[in-house]
């Protein structure tokens, strides 16, 4: 009971410090984006959550997010930066055979890739799902109700 306390206790403290990140970070210029494909593996995978941070410059190699021309976030390598003063970004995921189309502007990157942390977009998916919050609240149900059950064997035992 004391390594189910514990590892639970856990849980709920990274629950609450991830959701209080996703508040405060944005402000110092810091994202949190989940990668939903394949193209920049092996070394991002798909479900990893990745750390964003705003640069006031980027370089060829750097792993960048931006918004694309539909308004999606994507998540891919500068391979290019052009060298006149139109200052526009070609990017290719890892795992894809072509450099993405549509070139880009500095004003449509959100930020370099600083954190890479894996898988962790399945489990925030999960946990923002009905199925997910139902089954935090009756996990902590049964965990605080199952203490109180054993605080009362406790107390049952010394009398």
């Amino acid at each position: 009971m004391k390594v189910a306390k514990i590892i639970l206790t856990i849980i709920i403290i990274a629950v609450i410090l991830f959701f209080g990140a996703m508040i405060f970070v944005p402000q110092f210029g810091w994202g949190l984006v989940f990668i939903k494909s394949g193209s920049m593996e092996p070394v991002i995978k798909t479900g990893s959550g990745v750390i964003i941070k705003k640069q006031d410059r980027y370089n060829e190699g750097d792993i960048i997010t931006f918004v694309n021309k539909n308004g999606n976030l994507v998540t891919h390598r500068i391979v290019k930066i052009s060298e006149d003063n139109s200052k526009l970004f070609k990017t290719k995921g890892d795992n894809n055979n072509v450099v993405d189309v549509w070139p880009i502007t500095e004003k449509q990157i959100k930020g370099r890739v600083t954190v890479i942390l894996p898988y962790i977009g399945y489990v925030i998916s999960f946990l923002k799902s009905k199925f997910g919050i139902a089954t935090l609240i009756l996990t902590l149900l049964i965990y605080f109700i199952g203490d109180e059950i054993m605080k009362s064997k406790r107390i049952e035992k010394k009398k």
